[in-house]
């Protein structure tokens, strides 16, 4: 049953969701050449103790699932796709790593994932990861009220096969809230103008995953949850719990920032100063800084500073100074 969730439900979730922005945070900055994959599962649990939270990956048992699922994370690396159990294993300078988990908090939950690699990119991963982010961007985008869930699964399949990247059909989003997965389910390929109509209050994890092979087949490890492609080739899986609004898409596991605007003249004198605290749908706005796990990348000469009022970007008055954190954009 496809559940509409209200808007203090939204807001509940979205509390998870900053949990899980965290976690992945935690991971970006932890994850290094050298680093075990179950120190990363201890720093998340660590993050979900201190928020006071739970895993619900930690015990999952789904129906293809021999066993529970041992960790609060999912860590899957290079040919690994999803559902990768944290382990002994190493990380090495040109691993491509995915890393998926989830939050309860206070009866709600919110999953997100993110995939980078140690070290720089090669340009075949940087490709791979770029089209993973569009596809996901672009899937974001299409879910809106009155549209159609094969809007979304259309967005993400043409991201993926426009890249020659292989789509495997059996996992894909989901709804999420109440539980970690819920109704309905969404394939990343399908047909606009087809499925569900969307509708606010539907709350959705969102979920590209892409064989660098260009292959759709997998296999699954002995342990029962590891799904790795079965060519041996890389694979990427970026996620987002995203709530349907009637002024668009919100995305719930984006981390929110506190911004500090100071307005002032180039000889320093002080005008006046004021705080306000950004949606997770910042991370979506490529023109201006832009929040990735908790870190911002520099704009690009020209783009608009990100003043924020009422949700829009507007252009910065002459000679005034923007603060991000404590990352200055000049």
């Amino acid at each position: 049953m496809v559940e509409l969730k209200t808007s203090g439900e939204i807001e509940a979730i979205h509390a998870a969701g900053q949990v899980v922005a965290q976690i992945l945070a935690a991971m970006r900055e932890q994850a290094s050449a050298g680093t075990r994959l179950r120190e990363l599962d201890e720093a998340a649990r660590e993050v979900l103790a201190k928020a006071g939270a739970t895993s619900p990956f930690l015990g999952y048992q789904p129906a293809f699932a021999p066993v529970p699922f041992p960790a609060a994370i999912c860590t899957s690396v290079n040919d690994a796709a999803l559902h990768g159990i944290p382990g002994r294993y190493r990380l090495a300078e040109g691993d491509l790593l995915s890393v998926d988990c989830g939050a309860a908090l206070d009866g709600w939950v919110a999953d997100a994932a993110t995939s980078f690699t140690i070290g720089p990119p090669s340009p075949a991963d940087e490709r791979l990861l770029g089209t993973a982010m569009t596809a996901l961007r672009e899937g974001i985008e299409a879910a809106v009220p009155g549209g159609r869930l094969g809007d979304i699964s259309a967005a993400i399949g043409a991201a993926g096969r426009a890249g020659g990247y292989g789509i495997c059909g059996d996992f894909g989003g989901h709804g999420v809230g109440r539980a970690m997965h819920e109704d309905p389910h969404i394939p990343n390929e399908g047909r606009r103008g087809r499925g569900l109509r969307l509708s606010a209050g539907l709350v959705l994890a969102i979920e590209p995953w892409f064989l660098a092979g260009g292959k759709d087949d997998y296999r699954i490890d002995r342990d029962g949850w590891t799904i790795r492609s079965a060519d041996g080739s890389r694979a990427a899986h970026v996620e987002h719990t995203v709530a349907i609004t009637g002024d668009g898409p919100l995305v719930l596991t984006a981390l929110s920032v506190r911004v500090v605007i100071r307005a002032g003249h180039r000889d320093g004198s002080p005008a006046a100063a004021w705080r306000l605290v950004l949606a997770g749908t910042l991370f979506w706005r490529d023109l201006h800084a832009v929040v990735r796990a908790g870190t911002f990348t520099r704009r690009a000469p020209g783009d608009l500073h990100p003043v924020v009022r009422a949700g829009t970007f507007t252009r910065r008055a002459p000679g005034q100074a923007v603060t991000i954190g404590e990352h200055a954009v000049t």
